[in-house]
Order: structure tokens, then sequence, then C-alpha cells
């Protein structure tokens, strides 16, 4: 009988560079037998992780058709996000993200106010660009850090 590791490495794969543009065509195997699939990581903050998850998000909605983005985040934030990048205007006093930090701002740079955020953003953004309404991607908070804002942003907002 083998051990763990012997096991482990005989099932593990290589994954090519994350420069590479097959690196998210690595994750199609998991498609056909999932309608949702869990993309975490090892750290907050760390670059590598934030760029491999917008590559593997971006080929599942792009080639796979999913439309829901969920992250471990404060849900009003993500719910100023999904404005954006679903291309709603902006409710209430809260505003929209729109580049200037307003969404997120209780949380470190490093967290979600952070390039490959952005980017990921916007790329999300330019996706639904052109899209009836309901086939357009969404961006969801799983976490209510700020339970009178959610409770607010619940009521007001629906």
């Amino acid at each position: 009988m083998r051990n763990l590791p012997d096991l482990l490495r005989a099932a593990a794969k290589s994954l090519p560079p994350l420069t590479d543009a097959s690196f998210a065509t690595a994750f199609d195997t998991f498609v056909p037998h999932a309608r949702i699939i869990l993309i975490g990581d090892n750290t907050h903050g760390t670059s590598e992780f934030y760029r491999a998850r917008a590559e593997i998000t971006k080929r599942l909605i792009e080639q796979h058709g999913f439309n829901i983005v969920a992250v471990e985040a404060d849900w009003p934030d993500a719910r100023r996000v999904d404005r954006f990048v679903r291309r709603r205007r902006p409710r209430g006093t809260h505003g929209s993200f729109s580049g200037d930090g307003v969404a997120f701002h209780r949380f470190p740079t490093w967290m979600w106010r952070n390039t490959e955020v952005d980017e990921f953003i916007s790329w999300l953004r330019g996706w639904n660009e052109g899209r009836e309404y309901d086939m357009r991607a969404g961006f969801f908070g799983l976490d209510l850090y700020s339970m009178n804002a959610s409770i607010w942003m619940f009521e007001t907002l629906g």
C-alpha cells in the first residue's frame, strides 16, 4: 500500500505557468460534473492567487456559462461592485464601485482594493456590456461584517 504523499503525487497534475494562455483550460475537466465550483486560496493578498482565480473564473464565465462570482467579502461592498459590473445605476447614498475606493474601504488595500481585483472587476464589467441583464455575470459577497449596513441595504435596496 502506498503512503499519502505517493498517492497525492500520482494524482497531481502540473499546471502550466499562470502567464500561459492555456492555464485556465486545465480546470475544464471539472465543469461537466459541477454546477458550483469553489476556488479558494491559501492567503489573502497574494497576487498569484488573485490572478489565478481571475483567469479560472474568466474561463468558467466565457466558456462554460457560469454567471455568479461569490467571494469571501462583505455583502454591502460586493453589492456595490455587482451594481457596477452589471451596469446598474447606483442606488441610495452608497454609490457604486468605480475604482475610487468606495467599495471595500474598510479592508486593507491588499485584500480587495488591489490591482488584480480591479482588473478582474473591469473585465467583468466589459464582459457584461451589451448582454441582456439576466445574462450578465454578478459579483456577490458571502460575509456580513457590517450587519447594520447589510440589513439596511437588504431592506432598502432588496
